[in-house]
């Protein structure tokens, strides 16, 4: 006959590092797109590049503000992989060219 007790402690969760917390510095540097139109975040002087998914550079500028950027983006509707590059570091992202 099977015994009907109860276990306690049966499974146990260690978590190494904190779960589900931005980093502050990702948010800083938020990429995405609307239409043909690219919108970035800069704090200070930066360089952008935008490639297609074959790894062709179709796009490069540098800007030396902060705050809201945009880039108009002439190219065919598509995936283009966007890399900003910062003093406080590299921020690449995925996005769709409508």
């Amino acid at each position: 006959m099977l015994s009907t007790s109860t276990i306690n402690n049966r499974f146990y969760l260690h978590f190494k590092s904190s779960v589900g917390i931005d980093d502050q510095a990702d948010a800083e540097k938020a990429i995405y797109s609307y239409g043909k139109t690219l919108y970035f975040e800069t704090s200070g002087k930066a360089t952008i590049e935008v490639f297609n998914l074959t790894g062709q550079k179709i796009e490069y500028r540098e800007v030396n503000s902060s705050g809201l950027q945009t880039l108009s983006i002439q190219a065919p509707t598509g995936w283009y992989i966007v890399k900003v590059v910062t003093v406080s570091g590299v921020k690449s992202e995925k996005i769709f060219i409508n």
